[in-house]
């Protein structure tokens, strides 16, 4: 990203702080509830959009907006005290605890998409994307109840029903990160029993992944199992999305032991493409019992020029252990 990219950036958050703080104080200290609330909108609207990427980035907001418009509901109706306690607790204990739940729902080690046999222990009983903008829905039905002069109770039961997704999801994702430390076992189970015959390794910066499509419908045309595996978050997601109609398992490996775990015994070749900065990666643990010199055969090739090739050998040696 840009200096001018960042500055708009930085521009447009100073701006959301602005709308949200005029409409904090305008609700709790001033007479002006029309007003209050015009701000309040335009600041819940700019929140749902900043969120989308993001939402952990525009929690402290919406907590502050939210007791803005809590506490303008109390003046316009003083005697929903009980019922505005019990939607405040729930609705701000809701919205402060979603950086926990988007952490516990998001897979830190090994991955896999695509792979018959595994099923991802991330996924929840609601998507955090959708538990987000539910969130937001409450803050802006308080509004709308507040400016209304509503009977609280109704929006007490909706909250509670909120509350108990919430506590569901925490639940599940509590307990899918739990299990989600032998993800890699399961994952390498998967794949003994998919048993490819060839693996498609890429590992390059974000938006290249072309250069493993450009290839796609020839790995495809070979008609036998193969898997992708990639090094990097961001192109196993484009990647994952990109094979689900062709079935193609994806694998992400954070590091050198967990690709050993991605090499099964079915795998003969593995193809190397571009690294998105002109290099091409050959990593590999060698199994017990394999020492040795052996020829290998390089092939790279752009898909428009002749195929450029070498015979390098490669030593296997013997690690003593001291």
């Amino acid at each position: 990203m840009g200096a001018k990219q960042k500055l708009i950036g930085y521009a447009n958050q100073g701006v959301l702080i602005a709308v949200t703080t005029a409409a904090f104080s305008v609700l709790t200290v001033t007479r002006f509830r029309i007003a209050g609330f015009v701000l309040a909108a335009l600041a819940l609207a700019a929140i749902a959009r900043r969120g989308r990427r993001s939402f952990g980035r525009v929690v402290g907001l919406t907590l502050l907006l939210t007791a803005g418009l809590l506490a303008a509901y109390y003046r316009a109706v003083p005697g929903a005290t009980a019922a505005l306690v019990i939607t405040g607790v729930l609705l701000v204990g809701m919205i402060a605890s979603q950086p926990i739940l988007a952490d516990l729902s998001t897979e830190t080690g090994m991955r896999a998409a695509n792979l018959p046999g595994y099923r991802s222990s991330a996924k929840t009983l609601v998507p955090m994307r959708l538990l987000n903008l539910g969130y937001l829905g409450l803050v802006g039905l308080t509004g709308i109840f507040a400016v209304a002069k509503w009977n609280a109770w109704p929006l007490v039961a909706v909250t509670v029903i909120g509350a108990a997704v919430t506590g569901a999801v925490g639940i599940q994702a509590l307990r899918a990160r739990v299990r989600g430390g032998n993800a890699e076992k399961r994952i390498r189970t998967a794949l003994e029993k998919f048993q490819p015959e060839f693996a498609v390794h890429f590992s390059a910066p974000d938006h290249t992944e072309y250069h493993l499509e450009m290839w796609r419908a020839y790995f495809e045309r070979i008609g036998r199992n193969w898997v992708i595996i990639t090094r990097e978050p961001s192109p196993f997601t484009k990647l994952a999305a990109a094979s689900a109609a062709s079935g193609v398992p994806v694998v992400y490996c954070v590091n050198q032991e967990q690709l050993d775990e991605a090499v099964v015994p079915s795998l003969r070749a593995v193809f190397y493409v571009n690294n998105g900065n002109g290099t091409a990666t050959l990593s590999g643990t060698p199994a017990a019992g394999t020492a040795g010199t052996y020829g290998i055969t390089i092939t790279a090739s752009n898909g428009v020029n002749r195929q450029a090739t070498a015979a390098p050998w490669m030593k296997v040696g013997t690690m003593i252990d001291h």
